[in-house]
């Protein structure tokens, strides 16, 4: 949501430096405790993650497709070429997945569990430079393009923030950023 709020009032440097400070930390956290907060975890998921002495085998990551995503968004070359090496080592057997909702399932979005009834999961991949990878997440994002959602059409956007937060959901990455 904090991005949302930044992107609002055109602070697109704040966002930079908040996302590339908090991919740093964990990173740096994983590196040391084999473990990473989610954006969707609940509080009592989280400090149960951070009490355990296990590390824990993460086999799909929304939160780092949804990064990934946003790095894309915001063009931040520099960012995905330092960690693209942790992403393809220290996370190669992770996933790194978005959701997509279309357009005809939005009544299930207002429901629980609808991350897991409806909807598309698609992983994004590390690819060898930016630019390949660029491709690609655009290829993506156009196939759902004119999802667009009753709430968006009526310009009741924080519905979507509402609801993410109410279910646990990550929201979509909306950001339009100009290319340099």
């Amino acid at each position: 949501m904090i991005y949302n709020i930044l992107y609002y009032y055109n602070r697109i440097a704040d966002i930079n430096t908040l996302i590339s400070n908090q991919v740093y930390t964990i990173i740096d956290y994983y590196k040391s405790q084999n473990k990473f907060p989610a954006q969707s975890d609940s509080y009592e998921e989280a400090v149960k993650i951070e009490e355990s002495d296990e590390t824990v085998d993460y086999k799909v990551s929304a939160f780092w497709g949804y990064y990934l995503l946003l790095i894309e968004k915001l063009n931040l070359r520099d960012l995905y070429e330092i960690i693209k090496g942790f992403l393809k080592i220290d996370l190669k057997n992770v996933s790194k997945c978005i959701w997509f909702l279309k357009k005809d399932e939005e009544l299930l979005f207002y429901e629980p569990y609808a991350m897991w009834r409806a909807g598309e999961g698609i992983e994004v991949k590390v690819e060898r430079n930016f630019d390949e990878f660029c491709s690609i997440v655009q290829f993506i994002l156009k196939q759902y393009q004119n999802d667009i959602f009753s709430f968006e059409e009526y310009s009741f956007k924080s519905l979507e923030i509402i609801t993410c937060r109410y279910f646990g959901y990550i929201p979509r990455v909306k950001i339009k950023a100009k290319r340099t």
